[in-house]
């Protein structure tokens, strides 16, 4: 049976550390770490934010991106490299659970650089054996075990999630064969974070990725191979010219198992490929172990992400399609006319069946614009975080202000909520460059006025 990719979801945290940063905080000197590992800056996620957040988020707009229904998934693999609670509690469980998907088993993968090709074989075999799709998800939070202090392994490693979509009926790429290698080596003698980066031109995994490439192109030497690599100092010399390397993700530190899906994800956006080109997935330690699959029969992609309203496409990434399928946090962009009329609505029902309203308002105000931008962004994926299945979260469109209303909830309750919320949204400056202020209002509905009167007062005069 043939099993195709049908959606592909990536989420990379948005606050990026440099080498310059990590200069000031360490003393180590910014050139030498770009010399020395060919990264020169990395994605850390904020505290808070694991492993599963960043996997349920990339895994939602996968499953937005493939049209599945939630009842469609078989079978959730998350390929990670360490767990962040001991004893360990499965990621992937936790990742199916948020998802709503309760008809799929869980499986967690944890072997480092080979770990994603692992998932990408379980998945396949899924699907052969019955299932009608699987998620297969890459992610690593490598903030909740390391410190920038640490001069050894600070310039390292970064935080971010990919995710695809496996299904026998379709999709926008065919999956080949996956083939993995890894030696044992004895403990305490395993290969460096820079070996990841700059593997030795005669080593056996490049001698192998040479090999592989020789078979592909004599089995079929029609179509471009592309190979998207998260390899930033590799050079590999005498490939045919049909082969052509990419660096997408060459901002960015070490992802291990995150890095093919995130290095995919970042190739299909730029689209800078043609009907029928293949796509060689290869990712290695650069000594110990290496992993490679296959993806052809590949297809432009009918969605074109740059050509997405920056609003829809962040409602996208937090699963606004799943929403209407009951998985996920119900979010709603729209603009303050509309939203007026939904506070309205939403309050004249709750009068006809007795029901405690509150709404508390959320206004975030950066010194930039694009602070704000990407304090918008952070805030709306927080507050998601808290949203019931019995809450409702709006953003106002154009304006960084969002309205949670909430049902069977007492005034003093919807404070302290709004007061806890207020404090983790102040949190999101922890550094305290953006001297971020957070204007929080607290409204509740009193059954005798008028639904119009408590949409104005929850929004204010314009």
């Amino acid at each position: 049976m043939t099993v195709y990719v049908a959606g592909i979801g990536a989420y990379l945290p948005h606050r990026v550390v440099s080498n310059e940063t990590l200069s000031a905080i360490t003393g180590l000197d910014a050139a030498w770490i770009s010399n020395r590992s060919g990264i020169t800056r990395r994605h850390l996620a904020r505290p808070g934010v694991g492993t599963v957040h960043m996997a349920t988020v990339a895994a939602r707009e996968a499953l937005a991106h493939a049209g599945v229904e939630p009842e469609d998934i078989g079978l959730v693999v998350v390929a990670s490299s360490f767990h962040r609670r001991f004893p360990a509690v499965s990621t992937a469980e936790m990742v199916r659970a948020k998802l709503g998907l309760m008809r799929a088993a869980g499986l967690d993968l944890c072997s480092t650089f080979s770990g994603f090709a692992g998932a990408m074989r379980s998945g396949a075999s899924a699907v052969r054996e019955g299932a009608v799709a699987a998620l297969v998800i890459g992610a690593e939070g490598f903030s909740d075990a390391t410190r920038l202090r640490d001069r050894r392994t600070c310039y390292m490693l970064s935080d971010g999630a990919g995710a695809l979509v496996l299904s026998g009926h379709g999709g926008f790429a065919r999956i080949g064969p996956v083939q993995t290698q890894t030696m044992e080596v004895p403990e305490g003698d395993g290969p460096s974070l820079e070996c990841a980066l700059t593997p030795a031109a005669d080593s056996a995994v490049w001698k192998a990725f040479q090999g592989a490439i020789g078979a592909v192109t004599a089995s079929n030497g029609e179509g471009v191979i592309h190979v998207p690599t998260q390899h930033l100092r590799a050079i590999v010399d005498g490939l045919p010219q049909n082969v052509r390397l990419h660096h997408p993700l060459g901002g960015t530190g070490n992802l291990l198992a995150a890095s093919l899906p995130l290095s995919l994800y970042h190739f299909l956006r730029a689209g800078e490929y043609a009907d029928g080109d293949r796509i060689l997935l290869f990712g290695t330690d650069g000594v110990t172990a290496w992993n490679i699959c296959l993806l052809d029969q590949l297809r432009k992609l009918q969605r074109q992400w740059d050509d997405l309203r920056e609003e829809d496409e962040l409602a996208l990434a937090r699963g606004r399609e799943l929403t209407q399928r009951g998985v996920g946090a119900q979010l709603r962009i729209c603009p303050r006319s509309e939203l007026e009329r939904h506070i309205a609505d939403v309050a004249s029902h709750a009068a006809r069946q007795m029901v405690n309203l509150a709404c508390v308002t959320f206004r975030v105000s950066a010194p930039s614009c694009a602070d704000l931008e990407w304090v918008d962004r952070e805030a709306t994926a927080l507050l998601l975080k808290q949203v019931r299945a019995t809450d409702l979260l709006y953003k106002l469109k154009d304006a960084s202000c969002h309205v949670l209303l909430l049902r069977y909830i007492d005034e003093a309750n919807a404070r302290r909520l709004g007061a806890r919320l207020k404090r983790l949204l102040e949190d999101l400056d922890l550094a305290g460059e953006l001297t971020l202020s957070v204007d929080m209002t607290v409204s509740v509905h009193d059954r005798t006025e008028s639904s119009a009167a408590f949409s104005t007062e929850v929004l204010g005069r314009p």
